[in-house]
């Protein structure tokens, strides 16, 4: 949606995003900022997971490939089923 993740407005305020960035506060969500994504979509997951604060919690690169290559089938999918 074009927003931060840590960064609440649209015009991103340098030390208030570090900090954000430093007590994993994050603005994925529609609740949190109007650039936010609904919480039902695949990609909220995915970038809750590529930010996580702790290293070993964090998305891997593998998890988040298979995660948009299981969103392209999907689609793919639902694509075929309307025709």
């Amino acid at each position: 949606m074009g927003g931060h993740p840590f960064a609440k407005e649209k015009i991103i305020i340098e030390f208030v995003t570090v900090a954000n960035i430093f007590k994993g506060k994050k603005y994925l969500g529609k609740d949190g900022c109007e650039l936010g994504l609904s919480k039902d979509h695949y990609a909220f997951t995915m970038i809750d997971g590529m930010t996580e604060v702790n290293p070993t919690s964090r998305w891997t690169l593998d998890r988040v490939l298979k995660t948009l290559e299981n969103q392209k089938l999907k689609l793919a999918q639902d694509e075929d089923n309307k025709h």
